[in-house]
């Protein structure tokens, strides 16, 4: 939730949208219980680079505090 983007998330990204059939992608920001964290405008910018329509659904995930964890796995 820092970062933003990493090469080899976008690298995946790009091959899984490429095939046939693209399966439904889930898009988490990790780590947002860090100092350094900025999950909002992280996650306005996946939104923006992935062409996503609702950066809300954009799941933020910290397995540290628990947060998000639940939602990960029911989705």
């Amino acid at each position: 939730a820092s970062q933003g983007i990493q090469a080899q998330t976008w690298s995946v990204y790009e091959k899984a949208k490429s095939l046939p059939n693209p399966p439904e992608m889930l898009v988490a920001l990790t780590k947002v219980d860090l100092d350094a964290a900025r999950p909002i405008h992280v996650a306005l910018t996946v939104s923006d680079w992935l062409d996503l329509d609702d950066p809300d659904a954009i799941l933020v995930t910290s397995a540290r505090n628990r947060v998000g964890v639940a939602q990960v796995l029911d989705a």
